[in-house]
């Protein structure tokens, strides 16, 4: 019998044992044959935001059947419930907080059951979430025997605003790198060649249009498409994050005297 691959999501880190003993109850539902893959595991504590970031830009580079475990749960034993979510023939595992805001139309979403009597009141990821993971994996059909959720929670302040000369939007990550992931996706690239000037509530900056992060000069600001499926703001050899003042969440503005994204 086919196991898909469960890929893992969390803001548990790597100093704990958390993220080994949800992949403990996956296996004993699934057996050692199941391929387990981390995505990230160092999401900041209860950031729900860059938890739905790394969920989204990784859910389409994944093989069509594969079960994301998605826990980034500061609500764990409140009235929250959980989720199962189907996308473009991927599953989604996770608790109904706003970590599937950035997925788009969803093709079925359900109501998970609750956990297991004797499970721990703190953590679900382990109890139940993994669990129901693991059926997902053994079972694509597993979701049918869940309740339809019509409205998951979705987060609240991501919707850009747009005006004949400017578009404000919302910081979705801050890299490594300091490239600051914007919730514009890169389908909308016609903007890089619009707008001249990004400012935030720290800093207001002019703005080139490049194709890689080395088209720029030295602390010069650049607008592109960047590999995550979003467009982005960067410096070259520096971090554009550091040098704007911005964190994931804060809002941005990007402006044009010559008129914006009509």
């Amino acid at each position: 019998m086919y196991t898909a691959p469960v890929f893992l999501l969390s803001d548990f880190g790597h100093d704990d044992a958390y993220v080994a003993q949800m992949k403990a109850s996956v296996i004993k539902v699934t057996g050692t044959e199941v391929l387990l893959v981390d995505i990230c595991h160092t999401v900041p504590a209860g950031d729900i935001l860059s938890g739905a970031f790394h969920l989204k830009s990784s859910l389409e580079h994944l093989p069509e059947g594969s079960v994301v475990l998605a826990v980034v749960d500061p609500g764990v034993g409140s009235s929250r419930a959980g989720l199962a979510a189907r996308w473009k023939g991927r599953y989604v595992i996770a608790p109904d907080n706003g970590l599937i805001s950035l997925m788009g139309t969803l093709d079925d979403c359900r109501k998970l059951p609750e956990a297991p009597e004797g499970s721990s009141s703190t953590f679900h990821g382990r109890d139940l979430f993994a669990i129901c993971a693991a059926y997902a994996a053994v079972d694509p059909d597993w979701m049918q025997t869940l309740k339809k959720l019509e409205e998951p929670v979705k987060l609240s302040f991501l919707k850009n605003t747009v005006s004949d000369n400017a578009i404000e939007t919302t910081v979705l990550h801050v890299d490594h790198f300091g490239n600051c992931i914007l919730n514009i996706p890169d389908s909308h690239r016609e903007i890089t060649g619009v707008y001249d000037r990004a400012f935030s509530a720290a800093c207001d900056s002019s703005l080139i249009h490049t194709d890689h992060y080395q088209q720029g000069d030295a602390k010069e600001l650049m607008l592109l498409a960047g590999s995550q499926g979003y467009l982005e703001l960067a410096l070259n050899g520096g971090s554009a994050g550091a040098f704007m003042g911005i964190r994931a969440g804060d809002r941005v503005t990007l402006s044009s005297e010559k008129g914006g994204l009509q």
